[in-house]
């Protein structure tokens, strides 16, 4: 999910504008999103349902009630 987060937006703008992805000549964004998913799955899953929860209830205590 990490690499098609991360990668995919700048994919599909560089191939409306006909360029060659930058993801595909240089492997470091591949493993960057890589590393950064990691990272995020072991935060997520780190200290049990009680950190998801309260972590989800403060990031959408931001969201505009539209």
């Amino acid at each position: 999910m990490a690499l098609l987060g991360g990668i995919g937006g700048g994919v599909s703008r560089d191939v409306i504008v006909n360029r060659v992805p930058a993801a595909f000549t240089n492997s470091s964004y591949i493993a960057l999103c890589l590393i950064a998913g990691v990272i995020g799955y072991l935060i997520a899953y780190d200290k049990g349902p009680l950190f998801r929860e309260g972590l989800f209830q403060f990031v959408t205590s931001f969201a505009l009630p539209w």
